[in-house]
């Protein structure tokens, strides 16, 4: 066969791309069909560990158990029947008792709530109803909240009942849990909602003295009393002055000084014929110059009704209804009596305001 230069040249092509071939297959990486091992990640959690207060265990039960030891419902009718209701520790067995004497007791089923009826209607007239819980393990608890029951006479209004405060440490406001229905609020009634409520206890008048060294003036009008048409009588709290100067309508009484309790009392002449009254009261320094002051303006009824046997009482920065009675009767169940007499004045017992005026019998 003859050669031509074609052949040549294409036989030099394919030895050429042959040398190729063989150069990659030497050069390159081996394959094998062995997987190549995972890559492990690590993820790190940045949640903070819990603190040792936290991985403790909370027992619900026994963190609640002193909100929900109580007496939480009663209705009582006009012949005297009652039904009383509330919470307590599974186990328990509840005693009620009227003025010391019990009459009524159960012991709490599985669902920590318990009914009382009592067997004999309440009588006509006021009464306490107080409760005992003696637990599984026999200790005995006295509820904080008591029961303040005014049955009407006539036997056909409604008994008055309320939640009273009952125990020292207890420091729940009153709640009025049925009333006659002349001393219901009315439900369309718009209550303030002004920080200085009664509702919530900022301090009593015990509190307001200040520990430092430097007693801030302060001046109140706390009682006010007409002796007769012709003559006032006004009392308060002063401190951290000299003398204090009480006036009405301008007529003024005699300068007076507040007691070691920084409580002062004055008498002073008014005229009964006016139709409003203005108190003013002002608080001197040595020097005789005005550091506090105190005013306010009564209506000519409201100062007939304090004649004789009635006591107009103004309402101070953390006063509860509560508190008012237990001052003015030693007795906290009282705040009944203020709040029968003060139906027109009171929306709501469980919310009093700063300067409200009430009439408290002196009874």
């Amino acid at each position: 066969m003859k050669i031509t230069p074609y052949h040549i040249i294409g036989g030099s092509s394919v030895l050429a791309l042959i040398v190729l071939l063989l150069y990659f297959y030497q050069t390159s990486p081996k394959v094998t069909d062995i997987p190549p091992e995972p890559v492990k990640v690590e993820v790190v959690d940045e949640t903070p560990e819990p603190s040792a207060e936290e991985e403790a265990p909370v027992d619900e039960a026994e963190a609640s158990l002193e909100t929900e030891m109580g007496i939480t419902l009663a209705r009582v009718r006009p012949d005297g029947t009652a039904v009383i209701a509330g919470n307590a520790p599974e186990g328990s067995t509840v005693n009620i008792y009227n003025d010391g004497l019990l009459i009524g007791s159960t012991t709490v089923s599985g669902s920590d709530e318990w009914v009382i009826i009592p067997e004999q209607p309440l009588p006509a007239g006021a009464h306490l109803l107080t409760l005992e819980i003696i637990g599984p393990d026999g200790t005995r608890t006295i509820g904080a909240m008591a029961l303040a029951v005014e049955i009407p006479a006539n036997g056909s209004d409604t008994p008055l009942v309320a939640l009273v405060p009952y125990t020292d440490e207890v420091t729940t406001q009153a709640k009025v849990l049925q009333a006659p229905e002349a001393l219901e609020p009315a439900e369309d009634t718009v209550v303030s909602t002004s920080t200085e409520s009664a509702e919530n206890i900022v301090s009593s008048d015990a509190d307001q003295a200040s520990n430092d060294p430097v007693v801030m003036p302060r001046l109140t009008i706390r009682s006010v009393q007409a002796l007769n048409p012709g003559l006032m009588s006004v009392s308060g709290r002063a401190e951290g002055g000299s003398s204090i100067h009480i006036s009405v309508n301008g007529m003024a009484a005699e300068p007076a000084r507040a007691d070691d309790k920084s409580l002062y009392a004055v008498t002073l002449p008014i005229d009964g014929s006016a139709s409003s009254f203005k108190l003013l009261g002002v608080l001197k320094n040595d020097a005789g110059d005005d550091i506090a002051s105190a005013s306010i303006t009564l209506s000519r009824g409201q100062v007939e009704q304090s004649m004789g046997s009635n006591t107009l009482i103004v309402v101070q920065k953390g006063d509860a209804l509560w508190r008012i009675a237990y001052k003015t009767y030693g007795q906290g169940i009282r705040y009944i009596d203020i709040y029968r007499q003060n139906q027109t004045a009171i929306n709501n017992p469980d919310l009093i305001y700063p300067d409200q005026v009430f009439v408290v019998p002196n009874s």
